[in-house]
């Protein structure tokens, strides 16, 4: 009996394995596939439904096929196919007690029609009524292979074969409607069809209007418009001055005032929450960071009631959304101030931190330059004695703000922190050690705000 019969018939359970007792296993593998050779549909064959191809293959000790053998009846052009792909097939060998060996094995093609190409165009629209534009709901599209209903809106949707379709559209109280639409392959057309009533009235009239708006204006800024207006020097805030309606309080003054109002009835505001000044020593940059502004709302005359009870306008900054992909920082210095953004995402976490950073080192450059000017003086009396003179009193003029944001992602909601503040100090102190008088004028504040979003019910509750 040849090894390949022995193998046979030892999966057979026929016969059990060299040196091994009746009652004990054979330590037979089989083969396992270890590269695919798919077979190819025959060009010009059509294909009803799936139809398999059975071989029998027998592989040597390699695991390589040595012949292939059809069982049964397929298709003539099917079983070529199968016949011309299975001598590429490589497979690891089967062993019997770790030794590799010849066997015969099952093997089946399946041929497959390829998939149809979804051709069909979509049909979309509206169906009014003429003269009131009123929408039809109900109103009944039909076609020879398809109809549709449009709903309390007129709308419809259908979805057709290329070509030319004849549409017969029905509505109550209308005039059918015959009209023919061609369509091509995969095209998505969008109509508008109107009904014409059976009965008028002559004495109906149709009115249209603009809905009328629920507050006196607000006009939305965003981050390109906010950056690329002249004479704003790129700071955010700047362009409300430039509106109509707008004015200051002294020529040069960094204080938007909307006019007919006292500067008291304006406020600013960031992401909502209140700031008690907007720009630094009255006439310098805003106190917020121009890099973490996304857009800019300013609302003239009575604002909506969640700015409280202001009269004259808001303007409130909104931060910028947080950006998920790679670092993104600035920073610049000029003769008065240096600042940077750095903007962090950490997607391990669901967290992105945002953080800004203003200084301003006046008082290192302007303000020792009037300060020598005014510098004290000294003089030696006939005695020997060295008498020293107060001087004028020195000048500082210094800034500082700060902000941070951080986003975290909770499960489908959002939490985010922002922290925000901003230090001014301008004013007059005396040279002499011993004289302890000062004059001047700080103003500092610092905000924390906590906000978080998460859907519940199909609603999208917000806190903060």
């Amino acid at each position: 009996m040849t090894r390949l019969g022995l193998l046979i018939l030892l999966l057979l359970g026929v016969l059990p394995a060299q040196g091994s007792s009746p009652d004990e296993p054979s330590a037979l593998v089989p083969p396992t596939l270890a590269q695919d050779a798919p077979a190819r549909l025959p060009v010009g064959h059509v294909l009803d439904g799936p139809v398999s191809v059975e071989l029998e293959l027998t592989l040597d000790e390699a695991g390589e096929v040595v012949e292939a053998r059809v069982i049964g009846e397929p298709p003539a052009a099917l079983a070529r196919s199968a016949l011309h792909a299975a001598p590429h097939l490589r497979f690891h060998p089967a062993t019997s007690q770790g030794h590799p060996i010849a066997v015969r094995v099952p093997f089946t093609y399946r041929f497959e029609p390829p998939p149809v190409e979804d051709t069909r165009a979509v049909l979309t629209g509206r169906v009014r009524a003429k003269g009131s534009r009123k929408p039809l709901a109900g109103a009944i599209l039909r076609t020879d292979t398809a109809m549709v209903e449009a709903d309390a809106q007129g709308l419809f949707r259908l979805e057709l074969p290329p070509g030319a379709h004849a549409l017969r559209i029905t509505a109550p109280g209308h005039r059918l409607l015959y009209l023919t639409e061609t369509l091509e392959a995969r095209q998505r057309l969008e109509v508008h069809y109107t009904l014409e009533p059976l009965a008028v009235n002559p004495y109906e009239t149709v009115v249209r209007a603009d809905r009328p708006r629920t507050e006196v204006s607000r006009v939305t800024l965003h981050e390109q418009e906010l950056r690329e207006v002249p004479g704003t020097m790129g700071d955010p805030f700047r362009v409300v001055m430039l509106m109509p309606g707008v004015t200051t309080l002294a020529s040069g003054l960094s204080y938007p005032v909307v006019r007919g109002v006292q500067p008291a009835a304006s406020a600013f505001f960031v992401d909502g929450v209140r700031v008690p000044f907007l720009y630094h020593l009255m006439v310098g940059n805003a106190v917020v960071y121009p890099d973490l502004v996304e857009s800019l709302d300013f609302q003239v005359g009575v604002p909506s009631a969640r700015y409280g009870s202001l009269l004259g306008g808001a303007v409130d900054a909104h931060v910028s959304r947080p950006r998920e992909e790679g670092l993104h920082g600035s920073a610049y210095a000029d003769l008065l101030q240096a600042g940077a953004f750095l903007e962090v995402p950490i997607p391990e976490t669901g967290t992105t931190v945002a953080a800004a950073a203003r200084v301003s080192y006046t008082g290192l450059l302007i303000t020792r330059v009037v300060n020598a000017v005014n510098a004290p003086s000294t003089y030696t009396a006939g005695d020997g004695t060295v008498y020293r003179d107060g001087g004028e009193p020195k000048v500082y003029a210094d800034y500082w703000d700060y902000q941070a944001r951080v986003e975290q992602r909770a499960g489908q909601g959002q939490l985010r922190l922002l922290a925000l503040g901003t230090s001014d100090a301008v004013g007059l102190t005396s040279r002499e050690s011993q004289n302890h008088n000062e004059g001047g004028v700080g103003l500092l504040f610092h905000r924390l705000d906590l906000r978080g979003r998460h859907p519940f019910e199909g609603a999208k509750p917000r806190w903060a």
